[in-house]
């Protein structure tokens, strides 16, 4: 943990110098430091403690700082203590697919599936299709993932469309899994193993694993180590942020 004179050489100040600093000078410089430091050098001087009182300055860095607009206690700044507190993440950080968590939620959220299957006609046993049912063709799936604003697998296995359009339409599973599903190569989600599709989705989709249980999680679902291509896209896919965003969804 840093001390006070820590934090003060690293923003290069003394202790002798802070009187003599305007209170906005004291804000912009607060703006740049972590929670944490803030809440240590608070009573440091008279100067930074009265900018420690601002609302203003606790509002901008629980935004900065987790991405939430929205007060949760009775004042910003025990908003800001208690997220710190909760190590909660940071939903401006920008995701594999370059959108901020905070987008992808909104996006997932925004989403009004129904109404897209009404509107483009879609019938969901057509999807899949059994014994006496017709099925869509491929070039069907496609056009309808596309139309609801989704990039189609590059395949020419029908199943896999098929079971992207579901997933589009959380017919199987939640959208979030979907959002994860789009960017992990095919020759992890969708190899010629019987059940791998399920056991993966089940035991990697949501998750987080650091780097050593991620290798022996992929060897045990594979039966082979990942390249380092797939593991470096798995790590980027399967965050721990989007793992903590996921057990919300489901509290």
């Amino acid at each position: 943990m840093e001390t006070v004179d820590e934090i003060l050489e690293r923003i290069h100040l003394k202790k002798g110098s802070l009187a003599s600093l305007p209170p906005a000078v004291i804000q912009e410089i607060f703006i740049d430091l972590s929670i944490g430091q803030i809440l240590k050098i608070c009573r440091s001087s008279v100067a930074f403690n009265s900018v420690c009182g601002r609302e203003s300055l606790w509002q901008i860095k629980v935004w900065n700082d987790f991405g939430i607009e929205k007060k949760y206690w009775d004042t910003w700044r025990k908003t800001a203590e208690n997220l710190l507190k909760m190590k909660m993440i940071n939903l401006n950080k920008k995701w594999v697919n370059g959108m901020t968590y905070n987008e992808v939620i909104n996006q997932i959220a925004n989403r009004s599936e129904f109404e897209a299957e009404e509107k483009l006609d879609i019938n969901r046993r057509m999807i899949n299709g059994a014994r006496n049912i017709p099925r869509y063709t491929i070039d069907e799936l496609r056009d309808f993932i596309t139309r609801l604003g989704e990039t189609h697998i590059v395949t020419n296995d029908r199943h896999l469309p098929a079971t992207q359009l579901k997933v589009i339409l959380n017919i199987r599973i939640h959208g979030l899994w979907d959002a994860q599903l789009q960017h992990l190569p095919n020759t992890i989600t969708f190899p010629h193993i019987a059940g791998h599709r399920e056991k993966f989705m089940e035991a990697m989709l949501g998750h987080y694993y650091d780097e050593e249980s991620l290798d022996a999680k992929t060897i045990e679902l594979l039966g082979r180590r990942l390249t380092d291509k797939e593991f470096e896209i798995i790590q980027d896919t399967l965050t721990r942020e989007f793992a903590i965003i996921n057990l919300a969804a489901y509290r």
